[in-house]
Order: C-alpha cells, then sequence, then structure tokens
C-alpha cells in the first residue's frame, strides 16, 4: 500500500517533524541514522545548511534530507499547534 498526503507539507513542518524525531521536547530520541550502513543521509544531515531567510538551502545536495522529511511527516506528523520563531501554524 502506498501512503501519500493530499500535498506537499510545507518546509517548517518537515524540519520541525525531523528535528522532533531525532530529539523531542521531552529529550526522547525516535529516530537514529546508523552511520556506517547510510553515509549519504549522515552526510547531508550533517551538512544541512540554511538561507538567511531560515529556508534549508536548495542546492541539489538536500534530496536525501527530503525525502526523509516526506517520510517523518506521512508515518510520524507533529500533531496539534505549535509556535516556531514567532510562526504559528495555528
Amino acid at each position: 500500500m502506498v501512503m501519500v498526503n493530499p500535498s506537499n507539507p510545507a518546509v517548517r513542518d518537515r524540519v520541525l517533524a525531523v528535528n522532533a524525531m531525532f530529539l523531542n521536547i521531552d529529550h526522547k530520541r525516535r529516530y537514529l541514522v546508523n552511520t556506517d550502513n547510510c553515509p549519504v543521509t549522515t552526510q547531508v544531515l550533517e551538512q544541512q545548511a540554511y538561507t538567511e531567510n531560515g529556508e534549508p538551502n536548495k542546492d541539489g545536495t538536500e534530496d536525501p534530507v527530503d525525502a526523509l522529511g516526506y517520510f517523518i511527516v506521512q508515518r510520524f506528523p507533529i500533531a496539534g499547534s505549535y509556535t516556531l520563531a514567532n510562526v504559528s501554524n495555528s
């Protein structure tokens, strides 16, 4: 079975969902990357750059991180309202 969202999630929703899986507010790590078996994912996560506007840099190297973000948002979405840097999702 293929599961897809009706539309792409906002970039900040993907970033927050991925970050929350790595370390959430309760200090729980729900997602780990095997650095030996996943060297490309490890490299792009370590080198993810952001523009002056706070958006992820889109130079082509971010494709594995984008794919990870789409998967996490689909399977482990952040539920409810949140506020980040004076921006609310509600």
